[in-house]
């Protein structure tokens, strides 16, 4: 404390600041350091303090939530801006093929579907709700279910199908979609 107490007392702004109205000169971190008297070592930061390395599995990983989170397009890790982002952030990453990243996806939702699954059979109530809308030339149907969990008692919901609504929006067309939702 008492350093920096007599720091702090023969502290003085720098000729530049000193004067008002004169333009503040560019200096560089040492000449800054000189002005102000403190050693440069304490004027520079670390930005990387270690190296952190990321394996394989978490850049698929990445990678996949990357293209389902984003809704983009499988082809993305065939482009050559995107490999070389991925091995530019980790050099000794590869990126997985379209087919490898279709496969990732589909495996992690069938996988997703059987835990909603899982957990939507322990309930003891459950409720569905459906919903039909339109834009001018197409019309979808979602069918999404709800449930409070014994446990924590926080509401839970999962979309369970969307899926493309041709025809008139009748009462019969309806219950064959939702029943076709049902069962897939």
């Amino acid at each position: 404390m008492e350093d920096y107490q007599q720091y702090k007392d023969n502290w003085t702004k720098p000729p530049s600041v000193q004067q008002r109205g004169a333009k503040r000169k560019a200096t560089s971190i040492a000449e800054a350091s000189k002005q102000d008297e403190i050693p440069a070592k304490r004027q520079q930061t670390k930005v990387f303090r270690s190296v952190h390395i990321v394996s394989q599995p978490q850049v698929d990983k990445l990678v996949v939530n990357y293209v389902v989170k984003g809704m983009l397009p499988l082809s993305t890790v065939e482009q050559s801006e995107f490999v070389e982002l991925v091995t530019g952030l980790c050099p000794s990453a590869t990126v997985m093929a379209r087919r490898t990243l279709c496969r990732r996806i589909n495996d992690a939702f069938s996988s997703k579907m059987e835990s909603v699954k899982r957990e939507i059979d322990v309930q003891k109530y459950v409720c569905t709700t459906a919903d039909i809308w339109s834009t001018p030339k197409r019309s979808y149907m979602g069918v999404t279910c709800h449930w409070i969990n014994a446990e924590t008692f926080s509401r839970r919901s999962v979309a369970l199908a969307c899926k493309r609504f041709k025809g008139a929006h009748t009462f019969d067309r309806i219950a064959y979609l939702f029943v076709l939702c049902e069962n897939q």
